[in-house]
């Protein structure tokens, strides 16, 4: 599964989830 600090912690002024910058702890999933 993802990791918790994918997505959670990674997050845009925006508000949006940074999907991809979570590619170093889950590279197979963002894939």
């Amino acid at each position: 599964m993802k990791c918790p600090s994918c997505g959670s912690i990674n997050v845009t002024s925006t508000g949006m989830p940074r999907r991809w910058q979570c590619m170093d702890c889950d590279s197979t999933f963002a894939r």
